[in-house]
This record gives structure tokens, C-alpha cells and sequence, in this order.
């Protein structure tokens, strides 16, 4: 088994697998999210057409578990001290600001399109 060892992604080797795993993950989600909608109007839908959004949405489920796996099999390769605040203060930055600016879109989306407040 080939775990990157280095903290330089430029010196890891490329996982084959484990980009087509997040390939299948990332349209899996795409989707999930799609039909997701179609589940909650399932008394105006005809029976069939639930059915089939239902057979989608629980047929790409696993894409989640498999990000999560995907991230722990890459964390459980590195040699780094995993003490909880360099952990996380060397992460945050990562996530948090695409949260914050996601949030932002979607916040704008939510006034100016839906008219909501």
C-alpha cells in the first residue's frame, strides 16, 4: 500500500483510484442533490416518477462516506503531529472560507431571487 509520507502534496504520487473514487463521488452528489427535491413532493408527483427520484437518491448515498474515507486514508498517510490545535488551525482556513463565501452567495441568492430576508 503506497500512503503519501510526505506533508508536500507536490511530492506525493498520484492515487489512480482514489481520484476515479472522487470523480463517481462528485457527480454522485450532483445527483443526489438533483433529485433530492423531487422526494418532497412526492403527493404531487405521479407514483413512478417518485419512485425513480427514490431509486437515485438511494443509489448515490454512499458518495459521502466515501469523501470522508478518502480523507481519512490521505490524514492516516502523513507523518504529522496530529495534536487537535495544529491540526485544526492548519485546516480552517481551508474550510472556512469557502463556507463564508458560499454562505455569502447563497445569502445574496436568497434575497434577491426568492425574496426572502
Amino acid at each position: 500500500m503506497n500512503l503519501p509520507i510526505d506533508e508536500n502534496k507536490k511530492d506525493r504520487p498520484r492515487v489512480l483510484w482514489a481520484d476515479i473514487l472522487r470523480i463517481i463521488a462528485c457527480f454522485s452528489v450532483i445527483l443526489l442533490h438533483s433529485v433530492a427535491e423531487l422526494l418532497y413532493k412526492y403527493k404531487e408527483l405521479k407514483p413512478d416518477y417518485w419512485m425513480a427520484a427514490n431509486f437515485w437518491d438511494s443509489l448515490t448515498r454512499f458518495c459521502v462516506p466515501v469523501f470522508v474515507m478518502l480523507s481519512g486514508y490521505f490524514l492516516l498517510g502523513t507523518r504529522s503531529e496530529l495534536k487537535p490545535l495544529p491540526f485544526f488551525k492548519k485546516r480552517i482556513l481551508k474550510i472556512l472560507m469557502p463556507f463564508l463565501v458560499w454562505a455569502a452567495i447563497y445569502y445574496c441568492w436568497r434575497i434577491f431571487y426568492w425574496g426572502a430576508e
